[in-house]
């Protein structure tokens, strides 16, 4: 449902009844190239959480029920109709900025325009804004990758073609990019607007000349297939998707290839675990942040 009118500069928010926590979590993460903060407080009685995503543009109502159904059926429960309405105008860049700061994460150095200081020596810096796509380090699943890139490459993993697909901010992408320069990097999406702020992105890093952008769904864009098998690919969408295009990520993956997966509760692991499982794709190693789970698997 949508209410309110288009005005500029208008604020927009997204509200739903989510049926648990996990739900609303979920949920919270499919919506981070979207929303720029997003609340959860349960109901009174055990009613399910009230959940509102506070928005900086008018967010599309068929992207929100579409992701809104991936999460429920990821979920197994029918999913709640959202009300979408425009609130008072709202400065949510400045109350980012006034709240976010730099981070590490492993050996990355995350951190936002606004900040004045430098890297610490040693540390591979990434610099992101407020109301970019989904990917700021942030959350859970962002780090859970950004963690498991590390550690490969600390590992003496020497991927020559890399793909971050469903990119976001491109944040994944910019970080292989510091980690393997070498390597031919393809950052792809199949929202255009996460596509052109990936762009953005990559020329605030100075990777543009390190990672190819494309508008791609799943490995349907022609410079994914023309570039396929490769030897490592990202992917942090949802554990639906993942479940169902596990064969086509596993058949785009080079042997003895990567595949780090993440979007995903713990609770939902072993289902993508399995999917993969079936084309003969092995976990060789994971980790666990909050409810949320990144993995690390083999192809054989």
């Amino acid at each position: 449902m949508v209410s309110g009118d288009d005005s500029q500069g208008a604020g927009w928010s997204i509200r739903l009844v989510a049926p648990n926590r996990e739900f609303g979590e979920a949920f919270d993460a499919a919506l981070e190239d979207i929303a720029v903060a997003v609340t959860l407080l349960e109901r009174k009685g055990g009613s399910g959480f009230d959940f509102i995503a506070h928005c900086l543009a008018a967010p599309d109502p068929a992207i929100i029920e579409s992701r809104l159904a991936d999460v429920a059926a990821a979920a197994g429960v029918k999913a709640p109709l959202p009300t979408i309405e425009a609130v008072p105008e709202t400065d949510w860049v400045s109350a980012y900025q006034n709240s976010v700061g730099p981070q590490s994460i492993g050996r990355f150095f995350v951190y936002p325009s606004h900040f004045e200081g430098g890297a610490p020596d040693g540390m591979l810096p990434i610099r992101l804004d407020a109301g970019m796509a989904f990917g700021t380090g942030e959350h859970e699943t962002t780090r859970g990758c950004l963690l498991l890139l590390d550690r490969l490459e600390q590992d003496g993993f020497r991927p020559g073609e890399i793909l971050d697909l469903g990119c976001g901010s491109a944040i994944l992408a910019i970080g292989a990019a510091r980690l393997w320069p070498d390597a031919r990097i393809i950052a792809a999406d199949n929202d255009p607007e996460a596509v052109a702020t990936a762009d953005e992105n990559l020329e605030r890093n100075d990777c543009e000349s390190l990672v190819e952008t494309a508008l791609s769904d799943f490995f349907n864009g022609d410079i994914l297939r023309e570039a396929s098998p490769y030897a490592l690919i990202v992917a942090n969408i949802l554990a639906g998707p993942l479940i169902d295009h596990a064969g086509s990520l596993v058949a785009n993956l080079k042997p003895h290839g990567r595949l780090v997966l993440s979007g995903l509760l713990t609770t939902q692991a072993d289902a993508v675990i399995a999917a993969h499982a079936a084309y003969d794709a092995r976990v060789v190693d994971r980790t666990e942040l909050g409810d949320w789970t990144t993995l690390l698997l083999s192809k054989a």
